[in-house]
């Protein structure tokens, strides 16, 4: 409830009452006394104004009783008299610091507390894939947007000189939204490949029966993938769908194995056009199409 403003206005109007005095009053020692009072007062009275922070919490004032060597009590009987004990005209640099700490500590908690709401709401969108049971997964532009800037502030956090008080919760957002990144890549880029390579190592028979180690490897990986598309689909949020165990050494094994199947199929075909140059103008689906109904 302390104004320090009209305080400081008041001092500083008794302080020049003082050195109003007539000059003989300056040689008793209760000039001097009021004199030193009144300017430690004046020095203290910003600092108290800064601790009115309503971002001062138990561990900032523990931490300015350490800096100050005084033991106060914060309870419902706190009062002036109790900062005056502190001793503030000589720490005022150190207050600067306490309060300072306190206002990009709240700052910090503040940020992780928009985080949790944020991220507890965000979902992948799903989108069915032609007639089948499968559910491709996607983020729309305005959460993959909020993804890099989250991002950039956790990244800003964990420079802060100020992380110790939150570091555990800094670094679980870290990882988090690491690994939403990362999942949303890899699962990008294995929807990519599964859906173009499905129709044909499933579709063509001309691709089973010429490539039959690369139509088993693929259906494996069909069935993994299935797997992991339903998975995600019935989490949803954006964290916990990531957040899945084994999850991402999952998406770099199916990646692998779509990669080694692409190549086999692209060798396939490269045999095919040697043989007869005018395939290289046709499509790959095209091209299978014609390969597959070569005997009609």
């Amino acid at each position: 409830d302390i104004d320090t403003k009209t305080m400081d206005s008041e001092a500083k109007a008794l302080h020049k009452a003082l050195k109003g005095l007539p000059k003989r009053a300056r040689d008793f020692d209760a000039f001097g006394g009021c004199d030193t009072d009144i300017k430690d007062f004046l020095l203290a009275l910003p600092c108290i104004g800064d601790l009115k922070s309503p971002s001062m919490r138990d561990r900032h004032w523990k931490q300015l009783m350490e800096i100050t060597g005084v033991t106060i009590e914060i309870n419902a009987t706190f009062s002036l008299r109790d900062l005056r004990a502190l001793k503030l005209h000589q720490f005022v640099d150190d207050v600067g610091e306490v309060v300072d700490r306190a206002t990009k500590e709240d700052k910090m908690e503040q940020t992780l507390a928009k985080l949790k709401s944020t991220w507890a709401v965000v979902e992948f969108e799903f989108e069915r894939h032609r007639d089948s049971d499968v559910n491709l997964m996607k983020m729309k532009e305005e959460d993959f947007e909020t993804l890099e800037e989250n991002q950039m502030v956790v990244q800003g956090m964990m420079g802060s000189k100020y992380l110790a008080q939150f570091e555990d919760e800094v670094v679980g957002w870290q990882k988090k939204l690491g690994c939403v990144s990362e999942v949303l890549a890899g699962m990008s880029e294995v929807q990519r490949k599964w859906a173009y390579l499905e129709t044909l190592f499933i579709g063509s028979d001309e691709v089973v029966k010429e490539l039959p180690d690369s139509a088993a490897r693929f259906r494996e990986i069909d069935r993994t993938f299935q797997a992991t598309s339903k998975g995600m689909y019935a989490a949803k949020n954006a964290v916990l769908a990531s957040g899945s165990e084994g999850l991402l050494p999952a998406l770099e094994e199916m990646a692998s194995g779509l990669e080694l199947c692409e190549k086999a199929l692209a060798e396939f075909l490269e045999s095919k056009r040697r043989i007869f140059p005018r395939f290289y103008f046709a499509s790959t689906n095209l091209l299978l199409d014609i390969l597959s109904n070569g005997n009609r």
